[in-house]
């Protein structure tokens, strides 16, 4: 049985539109505002 996605898609949201105004990967999830993934790069391998 899987289990659902650790990240609501309006949190994978967030990052991906944070990333694209100019957060890099890293400094994301350091943001204060941030309540959600822990590491963007878990979901954006690829990115970095």
């Amino acid at each position: 049985m899987s289990r659902g996605s650790r990240y609501n898609e309006d949190q994978i949201m967030k990052v991906l539109q944070e990333i694209e105004t100019g957060g890099s990967v890293a400094s994301v999830p350091r943001s204060p505002s941030r309540t959600c993934p822990s590491s963007a790069s878990k979901l954006l391998p690829l990115a970095q």
